[in-house]
């Protein structure tokens, strides 16, 4: 409900409210990626830096220590100097969040490579 509205600061708090209530759920239907991915509304695509910051926070959220590499997928494409400080940062830690606890040194080493480059480059 509170999804469809057009506040997006309504939504962030929505998708957020998701996330926390998503987390440690593990279910084969997926609903916290069903809700901010599905076919009908994709807000990690929004236009508003709000929408997509709430979309990053029920993620980090619903699988953090998950060591998920979809999650992963769905949230790389954040850590580039196209967005803005705010929703790379949160990326970054939604990111981390998600693989805590787990000794995938192979998303450890690239998260850094992009983290140290977008630092050079800046």
């Amino acid at each position: 409900k509170y999804t469809r509205t057009d506040s997006p600061e309504l939504i962030m708090g929505a998708l957020t409210g998701i996330g926390i209530i998503s987390s440690a759920v593990r279910s084969e239907y997926d609903p916290a990626i069903a809700c901010v991915s599905g076919d009908t509304q994709d807000f990690l695509n929004s236009d508003n830096e709000n929408i997509i910051v709430g979309a990053i926070f029920c993620l980090a959220m619903a699988y953090a220590g998950s060591g998920r590499q979809d999650i992963y997928e769905l949230l790389k494409k954040f850590l580039c100097l196209d967005y803005s400080p705010r929703v790379y940062s949160l990326a970054t830690l939604a990111i981390g969040l998600i693989f805590v606890g787990n000794t995938c040194k192979n998303n450890n080493e690239l998260e850094d490579d992009k983290l140290k480059e977008n630092i050079l480059y800046e």
